[in-house]
Formats: C-alpha cells, structure tokens, sequence
C-alpha cells in the first residue's frame, strides 16, 4: 500500500485513504442503484387511460421512440453518430466517471478483490468500507438477513 497524506476536514482528521477508499466504494454502490432505478424506468408500462391527453398504455421509451403509435409526431432530431463521436474525443473527460486517482483505483480494486468482491449494497456498504480498511467488525454478521432499505415492507 502506497503513503498517503493526511488532510484536514472541518473537525475532523482524515486520510487521503480512508476519503478515496469511500469515494471508490460509494460512488459505485449508488451507480449499482441508479442502474437499477433506470432499469425499472425503461421497462415500466404506463397503465392504459382512456380519457388521458397524454399518450398511456406503454413505455416512457416508447412514446419517444415511435409517437406515431399513440398519434403522435416524431420530432426528434437525429444526431449523426460521427458527430457524437468527434465531440467525445475531443471534449470528453473520461476522468469524470472516475472516482479517485489511477493510483487510488487499482488500490480500492485490488482490497476489493482480496475480500472476496462482496455484492455491493447501501445495507452493506459500511461493512465492505471496514473491511477494505481492515477494520473490525461484527462477527456474526449475515449478508442475507440485512433487507434494502428502499423495498417497501409491510409490517
């Protein structure tokens, strides 16, 4: 493990570790989430309505994709592929979805992969966050009895 040094937050004392290790573990954990939430916006169908104005009885996509199904006009504009490319190369920061230095990565990858990849959850991520510290925690703890916290439950 490289050194890090330390730097001052407002009443607290950190490492530039602990900050990217939780940079790292958080940033992914809710990329998980909003992976999860766009999924289920994707496939989710609106109900049918007969009095709505608005177009129902589909997809999100769908409506935006072929409007001419629920008498609609498509007036989206197409952006040729070369253009969307040309402006990556030339103004995209892949820097941007990377949570931390390269340096930092491959240290927050490699303790990851050594404690055995856990699956990534905000019900677990501060056990995976001590655990990629070396911190102690619970022994008894139990992956599968720690519920999401964003299921809904009826008690």
């Amino acid at each position: 493990m490289s050194q890090f040094s330390i730097i001052y937050c407002p009443k607290i004392l950190l490492t530039c570790f602990i900050r990217g290790v939780s940079l790292w573990l958080w940033a992914r954990i809710v990329q998980i989430r909003l992976d999860q939430l766009l999924l289920a916006s994707q496939t989710h169908r609106i109900r049918k309505q007969p009095k709505s104005l608005l177009p129902t009885g589909g997809r999100r996509i769908d409506f935006y994709t072929k409007p001419q199904n629920w008498n609609g006009e498509n007036q989206l504009i197409e952006v040729p592929k070369e253009e969307t490319q040309k402006y990556l190369r030339d103004y995209g920061r892949p820097d941007l979805l990377r949570f931390g230095s390269s340096e930092m990565v491959a240290d927050c990858e490699k303790r990851f992969v050594e404690i055995g990849s856990p699956e990534l959850s905000a019900q677990v991520g501060w056990l995976i966050f001590a655990q990629m510290l070396g911190l102690p925690f619970p022994t008894d703890w139990n992956f599968e009895e720690r519920a999401p916290v964003y299921e809904n439950h009826e008690d």
